[in-house]
């Protein structure tokens, strides 16, 4: 099992929070997401990409906020 976050767009109603889903692949994770929000997303990344992002030191927005994680176990 792999955990992938995804964001959602600005305006959108989970605006500046993350969605955490874990799942065996990228594409499960996917089609969990659209189960849950339907196409009101914006990007997805790996657990990697995201401890990436938030390590930044370049970053210039502020992290997005951690939804209940959605999937199998931690």
């Amino acid at each position: 099992m792999k955990k992938f976050y995804f964001t959602f767009g600005s305006g959108q109603k989970f605006g500046g929070y993350c969605q955490p889903i874990v799942a065996e692949s990228w594409v499960v994770a996917r089609e969990i997401m659209f189960d849950n929000f339907g196409a009101d997303w914006a990007f997805q990344y790996s657990e990697e990409e995201w401890i990436r992002i938030q390590n930044d030191k370049n970053r210039r927005w502020e992290i997005e906020r951690e939804l209940a994680t959605i999937g199998g176990a931690e």
